[in-house]
């Protein structure tokens, strides 16, 4: 299936449409293998208070310079798988507790494809059918350049641990599309998401059997959901 496959940035705001609180879940993280995040900060040209306080995003090409720094400086090529198992459901702000309160999968899917971009731009969701099931697609909006790899990497391990934290050992028969060839690390991806992975796909994306999108939710509730929902809405167009 064909897909658009880039928007544009906002020439006049020059901003990436990444909250910057995704970037201090990778400077806090890179901290804690003891790296020195104030000479990353210095090597990337970012202060502390640009990266600690209530500004909504960092431009691009600053969040493209922290994700390369902390790659060269942490050694580590599946730093993004890392980063991503680290993000909480909660830390996606109002459309974390959204997906929480859901029904249950597929709708807490239709959710993430609705309002993924109230949290990131630099991809968006898709659901399309499948053999099995559903793909939940991730297609790229953007050039990412030398941050492809590491940028997927984070998306799709945060979007498998959500789903998993809310499943529990219900994730069964999941399969994880990515769009390039195994890396040096592939074994890595299997590792950390204990999941099948393949490579050389068109875009990324996680097949999902049909019976795990009716799985329902323990913590399902339906006047949070609305009330989490609507919030999202509000933010989409403003949007």
């Amino acid at each position: 299936m064909n897909h658009e496959r880039f928007i544009q940035l906002d020439p006049g705001t020059g901003r990436s449409p990444v909250p910057v609180n995704y970037v201090r879940n990778l400077v806090e993280l890179i901290a804690e293998v003891g790296v020195d995040t104030r000479r990353l900060l210095a090597q990337v040209g970012l202060s502390e208070d640009e990266v600690y306080n209530p500004q909504p995003a960092l431009r691009f090409e600053q969040f493209r310079r922290v994700m390369v720094g902390a790659r060269e400086m942490t050694g580590d090529p599946a730093l993004g798988l890392a980063l991503g198992q680290q993000l909480t459901l909660t830390a996606h702000g109002l459309l974390g507790y959204a997906a929480i309160s859901s029904a249950d999968l597929g709708d807490a899917l239709r959710l993430l494809e609705r309002y993924f971009r109230t949290r990131t731009r630099l991809c968006v969701p898709r659901i399309e059918p499948s053999q099995e099931g559903v793909r939940f697609c991730l297609v790229e909006s953007v050039p990412l350049g030398d941050i492809r790899e590491t940028y997927l990497e984070v998306v799709v391990a945060a979007v498998v641990g959500g789903i998993r934290y809310l499943l529990g050992d219900r994730f069964q028969g999941a399969v994880l599309e990515l769009p390039y060839a195994a890396p040096a690390h592939a074994d890595r991806y299997r590792e950390l998401l204990a999941m099948p992975v393949e490579f050389g796909a068109e875009v990324a994306a996680l097949r999902l059997p049909k019976a795990m999108l009716s799985e329902r939710f323990t913590l399902s509730d339906p006047a949070s959901r609305q009330m989490a929902a609507q919030k999202c809405e509000e933010e989409l167009q403003r949007l």
